[in-house]
């Protein structure tokens, strides 16, 4: 990082990968809006970027304002986009 303070907002179920999502979220906070970590989400959720752990999608906002990562959304592939 660039020594800016950054929090992560995680709360997981235990059985999910919790280190691997902790991790690709560590990443992010360095470069939120790379394509190579994440993807822009389009029509109602547009405001929200997503990433692929195992079958598990992880959607989350930036706020750049203040540099969080707030995650929203950890569930399913198949289910997570359903609202």
């Amino acid at each position: 990082g660039n020594g800016t303070e950054r929090e992560l907002i995680l709360r997981v179920v235990a059985h999910w990968p919790q280190e691997a999502i902790a991790a690709r979220l560590e990443l992010l906070c360095d470069d939120p809006f790379s394509p190579q970590l994440s993807k822009p989400l389009k029509g109602s959720l547009a405001q929200l970027r997503a990433f692929r752990i195992g079958n598990l999608r992880v959607l989350f906002e930036v706020r750049e304002v203040v540099q969080v990562i707030v995650v929203t959304e950890i569930g399913p592939r198949g289910d997570i986009y359903k609202r």
